[in-house]
């Protein structure tokens, strides 16, 4: 799936991007509130094309990649808590629910735990699976966009 997103900072390797749209624009004020900063995140330049800060790309996004990372964080840790608080109560038939609950907490934080030590363990092995830029948009481009960056580069398509 493709995204639109600016890019917020270049270093020496690494290429950090943030979402851009409505649903960004919405949720300012409360981050504003809150003292929250902006969160970026890496993305990937394979075609390496000739990108600076402040510049609005296109973006790759792996679907299946995107589904099995929310699957790791979300929904394994669940299913791990239901399996510890169901089999401690097969196991062991006198315990209560306190202890149910926390063999279920013990299978919850295991799940996490295993998804970000094989994230980890693939990340170093070089398995990164970043976003990919596709393409740079050209400002003339972006005036049907609608974006949060406030760069005043596109006579309000940005929403400056």
């Amino acid at each position: 799936m493709n995204q639109n997103a600016t890019i917020s900072r270049i270093t020496d390797n690494h290429i950090y991007l943030v979402y851009d749209g409505p649903a960004g624009a919405k949720a300012k004020s409360s981050r504003r509130f809150w003292g929250v900063k902006e969160r970026d995140f890496p993305g990937a330049n394979p075609l390496n094309l000739t990108v600076k800060t402040g510049d609005m790309v296109e973006i790759h996004v792996d679907p299946l990649g995107a589904v099995m990372a929310a699957f790791g964080v979300f929904i394994a840790p669940l299913l791990a808590w239901l399996a510890g608080y169901l089999l401690s109560g097969a196991i062991l038939p006198g315990a209560g629910d306190g202890a149910r609950f926390l063999a279920g907490m013990g299978g919850f934080v295991l799940a996490l735990s295993w998804h970000f030590l094989a994230a980890r363990i693939r990340a170093r092995r070089g398995e990164k699976h970043l976003p990919e830029i596709v393409r740079v948009i050209p400002v003339p481009e972006r005036q049907g966009l609608s974006c949060d960056t406030g760069c005043g580069a596109c006579d309000g398509g940005c929403g400056s």
